[in-house]
């Protein structure tokens, strides 16, 4: 069953309202899926979408624009946030965060690329809104607005400055490649090298704090046996109706910090399947003396039905570039 993308945001786990950037239509499970169709570039330069993913990455762009920024530090939907626009149940007449149909040829983002900030050396690839939560509203200059939070941990380690033109140079440190202007602050955590998260302000949406991920990042990576392995999402993921007659389990999965590389047996970094079921304690299978791929189980789902399936999780070399 194919998602449909609608933006390439991010959000957090809130004990009381499921928000989880791991639900099964959530903002960060489309991301993942829109990002897949992305080809990566190790030097920075602009990733260019297919016909297809470009479409409907647009459509996250208009649905980014219904939703957009305010900033909530550390603690998201804590004692020191006050929301002055209450959510309220839209219908299909008034609801004003609808995205439109996309035209052919619609970009990402304003650039018309996935910006790229480099810091410590390494380029670091926008992956979108860090949410705390969908009470989105668009203010009376046309500036969109959403709680985004900074996770803790994360500290600033300068201000970025930005190229706002459509360019194949490469930034340098502390530079972000947007495309369009911008401004704000850089920060990191040295213990998660692999992602950064930016304070971004923009003249189409307020402060918000947006999640960057490394060039050698990815989402749904497994650790086994020193080996990291790739579980991807979505219906046209490569799986098997059955296992292999001599595939033997092996464990099952731990559930580790999105913005980690997982380096403990079994761990993975993401935290549900393509169907919002939780991956942690699910069983792992291998075929003896074969150490290209690994197997784990996913009910999918199809025209209204679900069916067992493997999902193949091969070798994870590094991103292609």
């Amino acid at each position: 069953m194919n998602r449909r993308i609608s933006d390439l945001l991010d959000g957090y786990e809130d004990g009381s309202v499921d928000i989880s950037g791991d639900t099964p239509l959530s903002p960060a499970r489309i991301k993942e899926l829109t990002r897949k169709r992305i080809t990566k570039k190790k030097s920075g330069l602009p990733r260019i979408l297919g016909a297809a993913a470009a479409a409907a990455a647009c459509m996250g762009l208009v649905f980014l624009a219904g939703y957009a920024a305010r900033t909530v530090e550390h603690t998201p939907g804590g004692p020191d946030f006050q929301d002055p626009h209450p959510t309220v149940e839209p219908t299909a007449d008034t609801d004003p965060y609808q995205p439109p149909q996309c035209p052919d040829g619609c970009d990402m983002l304003p650039g018309g690329f996935n910006p790229v900030l480099r810091y410590n050396g390494i380029f670091y690839h926008w992956v979108g809104l860090n949410q705390s939560s969908y009470n989105g509203y668009v203010d009376e200059n046309g500036r969109t607005h959403t709680p985004t939070y900074r996770p803790a941990g994360f500290e600033a380690v300068g201000d970025f400055t930005v190229i706002s033109h459509v360019t194949e140079e490469e930034p340098n440190e502390l530079e972000l490649k947007a495309g369009f202007d911008a401004t704000g602050t850089v920060y990191a955590n040295p213990e998660k090298p692999a992602a950064v998260y930016v304070r971004v302000e923009t003249e189409w949406f307020a402060e918000s704090y947006i999640r960057f991920t490394a060039d050698y990042y990815e989402s749904g990576l497994i650790c086994f046996e020193g080996q990291l392995y790739w579980f991807s999402f979505g219906s046209e993921s490569p799986h098997l109706d059955e296992l292999p007659e001599d595939a033997v389990s092996v464990g099952a999965l731990h559930v580790v910090d999105k913005d980690l590389i997982p380096s403990g047996q079994l761990e993975i970094n993401f935290s549900t399947d393509s169907y919002g079921n939780p991956l942690e304690g699910r069983e792992v299978f291998r075929v003896p003396m074969d150490s290209d791929a690994i197997y784990v189980y996913e009910e999918q789902f199809w025209q209204g039905g679900s069916y067992d399936a493997w999902v193949t999780c091969p070798r994870w070399e590094g991103p292609a570039g």
